[in-house]
């Protein structure tokens, strides 16, 4: 992956995964956000996925 740690905002996440020409909420990034760290996660307590307030997501330095 190239720039994992970049932070990625609810939009350019929504363009990616659903195209331009389609109306999504941008809430539906976040629900989406807590299935994958549900599933990625198990019962590890690290969140493989950082939220950045006021930013968007990007992926734990850590990882």
């Amino acid at each position: 992956m190239e720039r994992p740690t970049r932070v990625y905002s609810r939009e350019q996440l929504l363009d990616r995964v659903w195209g331009h020409d389609s109306y999504v909420e941008e809430r539906t990034v976040d629900a989406h956000i807590r299935r994958l760290r549900k599933e990625l996660n198990g019962n590890d307590s690290q969140n493989l996925i950082r939220t950045v307030r006021g930013g968007g997501y990007s992926l734990d330095e850590n990882t």
